[in-house]
């Protein structure tokens, strides 16, 4: 029974950060499936959709710019969302979600024209806001709570995939001196 009890703990101590943070992509979709988006070349219209994704608890707002690499060679139009924001995308933006949302909704819909030349595998990435972070506030009271950024390959191939979490080898102390 107590071997019992203790997995119980352990595991909700475990599942507790995740379930306290949220997430933000770069997707070629605004429903948010699609996270491999191509430069087709000819001056095309490209949209890059950043979504919120699969928020348990409601949000009220996130901070966050928008990156990529070099190697991307679209050019940068101009962006829309539907929430009332400060900054852009490309420099840094905080915006504030009214109602607040749960679960997988559009945030913001940035357009660039496609020159077709872009490396294969590049990134485009959601980094820190250059003064507040990369945050997502809770509806209730508004604190930060860990975003967890999601990545847009441009031009993927079997070399590269997109959205894959990063791990690191560790012991089983050191993920029990988390939660002490």
């Amino acid at each position: 029974m107590h071997k019992l009890a203790l997995t119980l703990v352990l595991l909700t101590a475990a599942a507790g950060p995740a379930l306290g943070a949220g997430s933000i992509g770069v997707y070629a979709d605004a429903g948010g499936s699609n996270c491999e988006i191509s430069d087709p070349g000819g001056g095309a219209l490209q949209l890059i959709y950043i979504v919120e994704t699969n928020d348990l608890v409601p949000v009220g707002g996130s901070a966050w710019k928008l990156e990529w690499d070099a190697g991307m060679t679209m050019t940068w139009i101009g962006e829309t969302t539907p929430y009332f924001h400060v900054g852009s995308a490309k420099d840094g933006i905080s915006m504030t979600y009214s109602p607040c949302q749960g679960g997988t909704f559009l945030i913001d819909t940035v357009s660039m024209t496609s020159a077709g030349t872009s490396t294969p595998c590049s990134h485009f990435r959601l980094v820190d806001h250059p003064t507040q972070g990369l945050i997502i506030a809770r509806c209730s009271s508004y604190d930060p709570m860990p975003l967890i950024p999601g990545d847009g390959i441009v031009n993927a191939d079997a070399t590269c995939h997109c959205n894959l979490s990063a791990t690191e080898p560790t012991t089983w102390g050191r993920v029990k001196a988390l939660y002490r």
